[in-house]
């Protein structure tokens, strides 16, 4: 592909101002409009702090709603190029690494010197859909629930006329699971489903915590699924470990990773920070602890914002789209759990996402009969959407290391 190079900025002076950080909606010109972004969908995205570069030349193709009566260009095209209101570079980072997500705080379960495990799960259960409700309410709060089409309809403004990058990786349904508590009892039953269908997930264990049912592991390899990790004790501690404690953690775990030639993770209760993900490139190749757009850890709102796997230091980050039992925890029954995600399906399938599945086998989430025909009834609209396209995850990020820029 031929490289088309950064375009000059505008030639009259401009100024710049200085601002902190915000949650803008976006408004886009006609002509740059794409056909998924329809009239009701919401369209917002994240700005840095720093100075923001005065576009006053041109015209403008994305605008920014930084408050009623204040909307400001942040992609204008003049006659001397594509310019944006903050370096694309720079702006592209302080999403990916959800450097925006500044509410987030440590939970008091991870200070306490006794394990939340002591609480019997169905208890668990019930804490955590109150928390998901309560903030499923908070309609302002960003990111909403299910999506918010902003970061990928700005990309694909600027990504479309700045930069050639390699192509990101084929679309596909890439399955994963992950076994937080000691019951395997649903891990083959889930398992024939995804075989009847042609499909294979990677089943991420806690090596330590509770006693792994290693036969049935063995016959998941056997069977051609993946195993991945999932944190040493699923205590939701990690994060908050000095790098030297998270490096005795993730050591301790070796003789699982080797047994089971494991090269993916993905961290308890979707805690994660920086520090974490640049340890792990030590340990395994990619992680699959950011979603695009979550609501769902303890820690507070945050994702990525895109449904591409990207680079993220030394790992491939592959972020999860459909977090399967999610509706659950806002109160959608198990009968309508595939209709809650349709549009977000639909939406994957336009923008070219990938469909990267998360689940449990534990009876309050996908272990159970009503969940697990919720799901093949998924699983069956996924594959009438994106045909036979499918992969473990392990070969999603084979993928996108090919590619040398990742697409994004």
């Amino acid at each position: 592909m031929t490289q088309v190079a950064w375009k000059p900025s505008f030639k009259p002076a401009r100024t710049t101002v200085v601002e902190g950080p915000a949650i803008v909606g976006l408004e886009l010109d006609p002509q740059v409009r794409r056909p998924w972004m329809t009239d009701g969908m919401t369209l917002h995205v994240p700005v840095p702090p720093g100075e923001r570069t005065e576009l006053t030349q041109g015209r403008a193709l994305v605008w920014g709603r930084f408050g009623p009566d204040r909307r400001l260009p942040l992609v204008a095209d003049g006659d001397a190029g594509l310019e944006t209101a903050y370096p694309w570079a720079d702006w592209r980072s302080y999403i990916l690494s959800e450097r925006y997500a500044t509410t987030r705080r440590r939970p008091l379960h991870t200070r306490s010197p006794i394990s939340y495990k002591v609480v019997p799960d169905r208890i668990r259960y019930v804490l955590a859909r109150r928390m998901c409700r309560a903030r499923a309410k908070q309609a302002t709060a960003f990111p909403a629930a299910p999506f918010d089409g902003g970061f990928e309809a700005l990309r694909s403004v600027v990504r479309g006329e700045l930069t050639s990058d390699a192509p990101d990786p084929a679309p596909r349904i890439c399955l994963t699971h992950d076994i937080d508590v000691p019951n395997f009892q649903f891990v083959k039953q889930i398992a024939h489903v995804e075989s009847a269908l042609g499909l294979r997930s990677c089943w991420n264990v806690v090596p330590f915590g509770y006693r792994v049912n290693y036969r049935v592991c063995d016959w998941l390899i056997e069977n051609g699924f993946e195993i991945g990790l999932h944190g040493y004790c699923h205590d939701n501690r990690l994060i908050y470990l000095s790098e030297s404690r998270l490096r005795r953690r993730l050591d301790a775990c070796r003789g699982f990773v080797e047994r089971y030639a494991v090269c993916g993770f993905r961290s308890p209760s979707w805690f994660r920070n920086a520090r974490l993900m640049r340890v792990l490139a030590d340990y395994v190749k990619y992680d699959c602890s950011c979603l695009d757009f979550d609501w769902l850890c303890p820690a507070g709102r945050g994702g990525v914002l895109t449904a591409t796997p990207f680079r993220f230091g030394r790992l491939i980050e592959i972020p999860t789209t459909l977090p399967f039992e999610a509706p659950l925890l806002v109160g959608t029954d198990p009968a309508d759990t595939v209709a809650y995600w349709r549009p977000k399906i639909d939406w994957l399938v336009q923008v070219h996402g990938q469909a990267v599945i998360n689940a449990h086998p534990d009876p309050h989430y996908s272990g159970n009969g009503p969940m697990i025909a919720a799901y093949r009834q998924l699983l069956e609209e996924l594959l009438a959407a994106y045909g036979d396209r499918w992969s473990l995850p392990r070969d999603l990020a084979e993928e996108v290391v090919a590619n040398a820029r990742c697409g994004l």
